[in-house]
């Protein structure tokens, strides 16, 4: 799915309705993600934009510990509630404001996040707190083009995908052993759902009221292949993306 690219401030809604309509990642893309990575149950691992914890409970199921950051208030009460017992910390930051210590990681997570990053500075600024050999790691749950291409007239931004992100990856001689990886992935919404997961979207949400109602339209017009009138088969693919850091 091509999504908003750029420095900028994203709407999602409400987090708690962020939290439940979101998709989840691929259980063995965040199994894959630990393995690549090599980390341990002590291992400092830093998630960025880490939103309400959607990335973030899988992650700590595989006995990792995380320092989570994000700059949204809302977002991280609802990640305390999600992680509550687990080896989770929580912050309210940005990796361009984080006070991170130079090679301090071992792991550098981002999911559906990395767009929002500054294009310019973004892999500096995770080189230099990511130890030698460390690994970044980048998550994006893309949804069919029947979403997708209904949603990119909404957004200001340049077009984006997992796929440009692996050609910024394995082009730059700062990291190695540039991965992505495709996981593919079913779930069953009522339409009622699928409303609630395009008002996750700050694209879709930032036109007015008739306008997302035409949007709708399109989308449930285009997925009727996939519907019995009342509900629609979603099939989305969870990008890996990882590299080593020099």
């Amino acid at each position: 799915m091509s999504v908003e690219a750029g420095v900028g401030s994203p709407d999602f809604g409400p987090a708690l309705e962020y939290h439940s309509a979101r998709p989840a990642y691929n259980r063995f893309a965040i199994e894959d993600l630990v393995v690549f990575a090599g980390v341990q149950d002590w291992s400092p691992v830093l998630e960025i934009g880490a939103g309400t914890g959607r990335a973030t409970v899988p992650l700590v199921r595989q006995l990792v510990s995380v320092h989570a950051i994000d700059p949204s208030p809302d977002m991280l009460g609802v990640l305390r509630q999600t992680t509550a017992g687990r080896s989770v910390r929580s912050e309210q930051t940005t990796l361009e404001d984080g006070s991170f210590e130079p090679e301090s990681f071992d792991l550098v997570v981002c999911a559906e996040a990395w767009h929002w990053l500054d294009p310019k500075t973004r892999y500096d600024n995770v080189r230099r707190i990511l130890k030698p050999g460390g690994t970044l790691s980048i998550l994006y749950n893309e949804l069919p083009s029947d979403i997708s291409t209904a949603i990119q007239p909404l957004t200001t931004h340049d077009p984006f995908s997992a796929q440009s992100v692996f050609g910024e990856l394995a082009q730059r001689d700062d990291f190695y052993q540039a991965h992505h990886r495709k996981y593919q992935n079913l779930t069953v919404l009522s339409f009622a759902e699928l409303q609630k997961l395009l008002g996750t979207m700050s694209g879709y949400r930032q036109v007015p009221a008739l306008q997302r109602e035409q949007v709708f339209s399109a989308i449930t017009s285009n997925m009727e292949h996939n519907s019995d009138g009342r509900h629609v088969k979603l099939p989305y693919t969870t990008s890996l993306l990882l590299a080593k850091r020099v």
